[in-house]
């Protein structure tokens, strides 16, 4: 499979999509899954006021630019002169240019979700280590995350709430 690194609006659009989704959708709730590792965020999900919140979004979009980032470069690094440069100077500019991103509807926060995914190739990272335990969690939390929001997506349509799926 081909890879490419997203550019920073890419990812600045989807951290601050998410934050959107979870502060501005009343009936969109994470998964339960997410008590533990985004407590802050499965807490305001749920109708609970915290600040946290944000920063817990950040840190999970901060590790996934990251895993990106090495993914990516690792897939092509016989393309590389110097790998390890490649990956600093391509990481620093998505951790520091933070300030473009653009507005999301739900639909395109979720294809912008799936891209990331589809892009990062775990194997080429675990050919040269394990995966840290943050790393493991937000794998776990983009594909979460991609499913609870298909999941808003389609229980927002007229055509689940008209169905009879529920007493066939």
């Amino acid at each position: 499979m081909s890879s490419f690194l997203h550019s920073a609006n890419h990812f600045n659009s989807v951290e601050q999509g998410i934050i959107n989704l979870i502060q501005r959708n009343a009936n969109y709730y994470l998964p339960y899954s997410f008590k533990k590792l985004l407590p802050e965020a499965y807490q305001k999900s749920h109708n609970q006021k915290t600040h946290k919140m944000g920063i817990e979004i950040k840190d999970f979009m901060n590790c996934i630019r990251s895993i990106s980032v090495l993914c990516v470069n690792l897939q092509y690094k016989h393309h590389s002169t110097n790998v390890d440069e490649d990956i600093q100077n391509e990481l620093f500019e998505l951790m520091t240019n933070k300030k473009e991103s653009t507005v999301l509807k739900p639909i395109d926060l979720l294809k912008a979700l799936q891209s990331i995914n589809y892009q990062i190739e775990i194997e080429h990272l675990k050919e040269l280590r394990e995966l840290t335990p943050k790393e493991t969690a937000s794998i776990f939390i983009l594909n979460e995350l991609i499913n609870s929001i298909a999941m808003y997506i389609v229980t927002n349509t007229e055509d689940y709430n008209n169905s009879k799926g529920w007493s066939l």
